[in-house]
């Protein structure tokens, strides 16, 4: 009697086993590379502007993007193939190995963006720009200026040179593309009291549009804090 009870339960065992593997649906790979069509894309560009993650990387809907975009801005002028429709974008800092920012943004199909990571400290903020690229005639360029500077609540951008323009923008805040003859430019930033915090000598390219962007940051008598001219290449 023992014996068959056993066995029945032993039987009973094996069914469910049985019945509980053939029913199993498994996660996904998420780590595995998929295809982003072209007939279902946008396209994204990335700035790091985050002093404190000198590296970063990008996942789109748990699809890694393969580059890594560098707070020296390497890589910021090449667009990437995103996901059109609702997309989590998660940037992950490559030297501390973890996930500084999850946000989800809508992407239109064959719309063109550049997202901005920024802030300071463990975790990161991010805005997201679509890019409405200026159509430029011979010997013009077209330049954006970016206030990115943690600790200025506004920054003034001055450029000297063929054309002179000057411009306040607050942080976290952009201007629209701004057309100006190519040539040579010498760009500066100033505070709200007319202090100089960086310059550069910039040389603008005909037929390019640019950003110049104040990266790093202000605290107290600390500066830590540049000027960067950035190429925007059209995606292929």
């Amino acid at each position: 009697m023992i014996n068959r009870f056993i066995y029945g339960a032993f039987a009973t065992f094996l069914t469910l086993s049985v019945i509980a593997i053939s029913g199993c649906e498994c996660v996904p790979d998420i780590t595995t590379p998929k295809e982003i069509t072209p007939e279902n894309s946008s396209f994204v560009r990335i700035i790091n502007a985050l002093p404190d993650h000198p590296e970063i990387e990008l996942e789109s809907n748990d699809i890694k993007i393969n580059t890594i975009a560098f707070y020296s801005g390497s890589d910021s002028s090449l667009y990437q193939k995103f996901h059109a429709g609702n997309s989590f974008i998660r940037i992950k800092s490559v030297t501390r190995n973890q996930v500084i920012a999850n946000q989800a943004y809508l992407l239109i199909k064959d719309k063109r963006y550049t997202l901005i990571s920024f802030g300071r400290g463990s975790l990161a903020l991010t805005t997201l720009i679509e890019d409405e690229l200026q159509a430029l005639q011979t010997g013009t360029s077209g330049i954006r200026l970016l206030n990115f500077t943690d600790g200025m609540s506004d920054l003034t951008f001055s450029l000297t040179g063929l054309n002179n323009h000057e411009q306040s923008i607050a942080y976290s805040s952009y201007s629209e593309f701004i057309k100006i003859q190519s040539g040579d430019y010498l760009a500066k930033i100033r505070d709200g009291i007319g202090n100089e915090i960086a310059s550069e000598n910039i040389k603008i390219a005909p037929g390019i549009n640019y950003d110049l962007i104040s990266k790093g940051y202000i605290s107290g008598t600390t500066k830590n804090t540049s000027l960067q001219l950035i190429a925007i290449k059209n995606p292929n």
